[in-house]
């Protein structure tokens, strides 16, 4: 019981930690999306199409731009792991990139190729709506 107890305060920390964290992100991309000068030609960008299509919701802006920044950062982990492993599994073609570095770039867009960087991508909603003609609910 005691042990439950424990694991139980610890989840509880990791998740209030978690929660500052995410919350803190929040507030970064936010600010940097108030501060035109500050968000660069990306978040420029992103904004601009929002506001295009009509979304106004600074929530949503700043969702949608971290969501971006987070998948990018797991597609660019997937492909380094994934290139590497490539390395790995071909001695030979590692001896080759090691001999000539320029070859990389050539093994990196075979790995996009072969081996797609992310698997699945989770999607959430803000709030119900429509996308290709199908009603989704907010999760």
């Amino acid at each position: 019981m005691a042990t439950a107890s424990a694991a139980t305060g610890v989840h509880a920390a990791l998740f209030a930690r978690g929660n500052h964290a995410a919350q803190a992100l929040i507030d970064l991309v936010g600010a940097l999306r108030k501060n035109s000068g500050a968000r660069g030609p990306l978040l420029d960008r992103l904004v601009q199409e929002a506001r295009r299509t009509g979304c106004d919701n600074d929530a949503d802006i700043v969702a949608n731009a971290i969501g971006y920044l987070l998948q990018g950062y797991a597609a660019t982990a997937s492909l380094i792991g994934l290139t590497l492993l490539a390395l790995a599994r071909r001695p030979s073609l590692r001896a080759e990139v090691e001999a000539d570095r320029a070859l990389l770039h050539e093994v990196i867009q075979e790995v996009l190729r072969c081996d797609p960087t992310t698997n699945s991508t989770l999607r959430f909603m803000a709030r119900n709506g429509v996308i290709a003609r199908q009603c989704s609910k907010a999760t």
